[in-house]
C-alpha cells in the first residue's frame, strides 16, 4: 500500500461507493474518514481533528492523510486509520524521548 496526496472530492458522487466513518479518540484526536472510488480501487482520506466532528464533510482539520489504493471501502478506512495511528504514535514516541536505536536493544551492545 502506498498513501497518496490530497484530492479533493465532493460527498456522495452519483455511482460511487463511499464510505464514510468518524474514529477516534486515536491518540487524543479524531479522524473525519471517508472514501474514494478510483479505477485502481479506493482510497481513504482522514481528517485529522481535536474535537469529535458531527459531521466528516464539515469537519475542521488539522491535517489530511491519505491511503490507497485499497481493494475496498473498508479496506481503505482500516489502512487511513493504521497510517494515521502509526504516524501520531511516532510522533508521541519522539516526544516523549522513546525512540531507541536498534543497538540499544541488542544483548551486549
Amino acid at each position: 500500500m502506498r498513501t497518496v496526496g490530497f484530492v479533493e472530492t465532493i460527498p456522495s458522487q452519483p455511482g460511487t461507493t463511499t464510505f464514510e466513518e468518524v474514529v477516534g479518540p486515536v491518540c487524543g484526536y479524531y479522524l473525519a474518514c471517508y472514501t474514494v472510488e478510483a479505477q485502481e480501487g479506493f482510497y481513504a482520506y482522514a481528517k485529522l481533528c481535536v474535537r469529535k466532528p458531527r459531521d466528516v464533510w464539515a469537519a475542521k482539520a488539522l491535517r489530511k492523510l491519505a491511503a490507497g489504493p485499497c481493494a475496498s471501502p473498508e479496506a481503505a478506512i482500516t489502512a487511513v486509520v493504521d497510517h494515521v495511528t502509526r504516524k501520531l504514535s511516532r510522533r508521541r514516541e519522539e516526544e516523549l524521548g522513546l525512540q531507541f536505536s536498534w543497538s540499544h536493544t541488542v544483548p551486549g551492545a
